[in-house]
């Protein structure tokens, strides 16, 4: 059974892999000192040789692995700071473990040593210095009397109950979720309802990796990276229809995956003023992405879904639900430290919302006041930036997400993306950011190019932007989502071939102002 298995592995790693690592380093220990009677000097510790190079990459392959016990990950963590206790690798690696552990206090005496070293690191100490928090208020209050609080209800209004005022106060600065019971079906031009016919028909033929999630993994959302093998959309939705598969197509990027899907979108008047719109932020997230990498797909069969989660840097965040039904567990933020955190791998939580009902892994997790509901098809639904969430598919499912940031999250936005040690640079434009004018007019939904106007205009505007870009594919990707460009050339590539009129034509389509000089003189540049 899957029980004796684990039980197997882990005896192996125990009383094999270990053991034989210890051998293995008394013979390293013994050729370094016998080069160094020879008259070779010993290798510094910062050089990461054998054998503190050899401890730290057993500890980091132990746990990435889940199924290699965390205590195992632990030994050879220790191992290697004792024999590099100043090395900045081994300590990262070991503030990383011991708060995965739930062993902040000792995380905190690595961190301040990784400080001291002159590394530049203090966000590391910052971080567990929040998790030491989140552990102590968890302690306060299990010890407080009375019973656990009942769960919160959520509100579910149309859009003609909901005016954008009342949506910015009460839910968007409120930190409350809603869901809009007749927006998930106006997301496509002309107010097409897709479906999954219409989505397999025109991105059937791309590729996609699918997921698994797992309660074990340490990445983002429980994600378990390589769990199926690439393969088309449409052969992966004819599996979901044939339940053959329990894969999951996770946070798809539309715009940059099948541009002729993203050229039917329509974003919804509450979340058309997107500051990342607004300038040529070249920012990557923690999941690796843009922000012109949404909207995003997500495809599942029933029993699928992600472990719970915080978006990346304190982002609003909507999904419309084309099909199925899709259950929910969102937390306030105030109930955010009562979920037991991990800051450090995937900012992840040990309790599950769905699996753990006696909270046997977080018992704090009991005074938290989830919001439980279910999605229906038709539904949009918005979750504050912030807010720990978990979902399951109950039925074959197809939605459409997006995360953004306006005036009522840019600065949370900013304290997150200081906290996970983002450059100057990144947090200097995000301040840029929170000083942009907000929309005084009533706001209107918007369709795909008129939403991506003002993002070209900051690309262009700023033609030494272009040195940021990590190669013409970017370039060429953005202008098939504005433009609606057939060439399959990058920008640099089109600016020198002939007739060069067909490139201007398309960007003068989003943007008439723009002479030849301001399309071809950054990228020649560039």
């Amino acid at each position: 059974s899957d029980v004796y298995k684990r039980q197997a592995r882990e005896m192996f790693w125990v009383w094999v892999v270990l053991p034989c690592s210890c051998v293995l380093e008394v013979v390293m220990c013994a050729m370094n000192l016998f080069r160094g009677m020879v008259g070779e000097s010993l290798p510094p510790p910062s050089t990461l040789r054998h054998p503190a190079g050899f401890q730290l990459g057993m500890a980091q392959a132990c746990w990435e692995q889940a199924w290699c016990p965390d205590h195992a990950a632990a030994l050879s963590i220790r191992r290697a700071v004792r024999l590099a206790p100043s090395e900045p690798k081994v300590l990262k690696t070991a503030v990383r473990i011991h708060c995965g552990l739930d062993e902040p206090e000792q995380a905190l005496l690595h961190a301040e040593e990784l400080v001291r070293v002159g590394t530049g690191q203090e966000h590391v100490l910052a971080k567990v210095q929040l998790q030491i928090r989140a552990k102590q208020h968890r302690a306060w209050v299990m010890k407080q009397p009375g019973m656990p609080p009942v769960g919160r209800e959520i509100s579910r209004l149309s859009s003609d109950a909901l005016p954008v005022p009342r949506f910015l106060e009460e839910f968007a600065t409120g930190s409350k979720p809603v869901i809009m019971i007749d927006l998930g079906d106006t997301i496509f031009a002309e107010k097409k309802n897709l479906g999954w016919e219409g989505v397999k028909r025109l991105c059937g033929e791309q590729l996609v990796r699918p997921r698994a999630h797992s309660r074990k993994s340490k990445a983002w959302a429980g994600s378990v990276a390589n769990s199926f093998p690439t393969q088309k959309l449409g052969d992966f939705m004819t599996a979901v229809e044939q339940q053959q598969t329990s894969g999951y197509v996770f946070d798809q990027s539309i715009p940059t995956w099948c541009h002729k899907l993203a050229r039917e979108l329509v974003i919804p008047k509450y979340f058309s003023n997107d500051l990342l719109q607004h300038q040529a932020v070249n920012w990557v997230d923690p999941k690796g992405g843009l922000p012109d990498n949404h909207p995003s797909l997500f495809v599942g069969g029933p029993g699928t879904g992600a472990q719970m989660h915080v978006d990346s840097a304190a982002t609003h965040f909507w999904m419309a639900l084309l099909q199925g039904r899709k259950e929910w567990k969102i937390f306030d933020t105030a109930d955010h430290a009562l979920l037991c955190p991990d800051y450090f791998n995937g900012h992840r939580f040990q309790h599950d919302a769905f699996q753990d009902e006696n909270f046997t892994a977080c018992p704090p997790a009991r005074y938290a006041r989830p919001y439980t509901f279910v999605q229906n098809a038709g539904e949009l639904l918005f979750i504050p930036g912030g807010s720990p969430h978990q979902v399951r598919n109950l039925e074959r499912s197809l939605a459409v997400s997006m995360n953004y940031v306006d005036h009522t999250n840019v600065h949370r936005a900013i304290r997150e993306i200081e906290l996970d040690g983002a450059g100057e640079q990144t947090i200097e434009t995000f301040k840029r950011l929170a000083r942009v004018v907000p929309q005084v007019q009533e706001p209107v939904d918007q369709s795909w190019r008129d939403f991506k106007r003002a993002r070209l205009r900051s690309w262009w505007r700023n033609p030494w932007r272009m040195l940021e870009l990590p190669s013409s594919t970017r370039v060429l990707e953005l202008m098939l989502q504005i433009s609606q460009s057939r060439g399959d050339l990058g920008v640099l590539e089109l600016c020198k071939s002939e007739p060069r009129h067909e490139l201007i034509s398309q960007v003068r389509d989003v943007s008439p102002e723009l002479t030849r000089s301001d399309i071809c003189l950054p990228s020649e540049r560039w």
